[in-house]
């Protein structure tokens, strides 16, 4: 199979990270050169997400067979290692700043026969925009499309929901042990919070419904996604009708007794996973405001 480059920086996964990561799938193997910290330091500022927590949220997405360092702006010390047969990046380089690395990697990719793709660059959705959205408390507005297609015959069936404002290693975390309870036979069934859901009990998000659905369509561990209309998951609970029941135990406590109550009423249980304190998307969005960024 054709080797595949992407390099990128993944600080706060989007719309266009998948939308490049699918180009690249289309072509054969996918690895991501993620840029390294003080890379991204380099040109623009201290990413929100450490390196460790980004490779690990970049490595558990669909698309993507391995993740590598990329140490600095400079692409060409991997893909002298790599020798991939396609480098691909927005179209967005071809000005500006990436300029110069991007005629470094086509001198480079000349040596062996390999091709640069550049997809057109995926407009009005950035890092920086989202930034800028936490900063001012609005939403970003491009619709987007939902996937799913997964359809198999399954014996356990467990229900876990967020609202995946910003993806983190905690989601994560707590994806990996659902679907390990689940097993191989299983199905891991995820609802998304909608934006009336979610602002039952918290602020508005920053990314909108569909574009939250998206990022969460790409995460490995998910079988089926289905909307979540209200902070309670009992709707959904009778629509499919799980065995488990995924709970945080940074939830509401009586709210759990409830639910768990709820799951015997039907067969069920509910399993209760520690909560991730290191790191949550308003931890992330206080560090942008903390920060300041313009």
């Amino acid at each position: 199979m054709k080797k595949v480059y992407i390099g990128m920086s993944a600080d706060l996964i989007h719309q266009g990270h998948l939308n490049i990561i699918r180009e690249g799938n289309k072509l054969g193997k996918v690895t991501i050169g993620l840029l390294t910290d003080e890379a991204i330091a380099s040109y623009k500022r201290l990413p929100l997400i450490p390196f460790n927590d980004r490779k690990i949220i970049v490595e558990n997405l669909k698309g993507v067979d391995k993740v590598i360092p990329q140490l600095t702006l400079d692409y060409v010390p991997n893909l002298k290692k790599i020798k991939p047969d396609f480098v691909v990046h927005g179209d967005d380089w071809k000005i500006g700043i990436q300029k110069e690395i991007r005629s470094e990697v086509i001198n480079a990719l000349s040596d062996w026969g390999g091709k640069l793709v550049e997809p057109k660059y995926t407009a009005n959705i950035s890092t920086t925009k989202i930034i800028h959205s936490i900063e001012e408390n609005i939403f970003l507005r491009d619709s987007i499309k939902i996937y799913n297609d997964n359809n198999n015959k399954t014996k356990n069936i467990v229900y876990s929901y967020y609202c995946i404002d910003i993806l983190h290693k905690g989601h994560l975390i707590m994806l990996k042990k659902a679907k390990m309870i689940a097993g191989e036979n299983g199905k891991l069934v995820v609802g998304i919070l909608t934006d009336d859901a979610i602002m039952e009990k918290k602020p508005k998000p920053i990314m909108k419904f569909d574009e939250r659905m998206e990022i969460a369509s790409t995460i490995k561990y998910i079988d089926e996604l289905i909307p979540q209309y209200e902070y309670s998951p009992i709707e959904n609970i009778l629509k499919i009708k799980p065995n488990i029941l995924m709970e945080s135990d940074s939830h509401d406590k009586r709210e759990i007794n409830k639910l768990d109550k709820f799951m015997l009423s039907i067969g069920g249980k509910v399993n209760i996973i520690p909560y991730y304190k290191s790191q949550s998307s308003t931890k992330i969005k206080n560090e942008i405001i903390r920060r300041g960024h313009n």
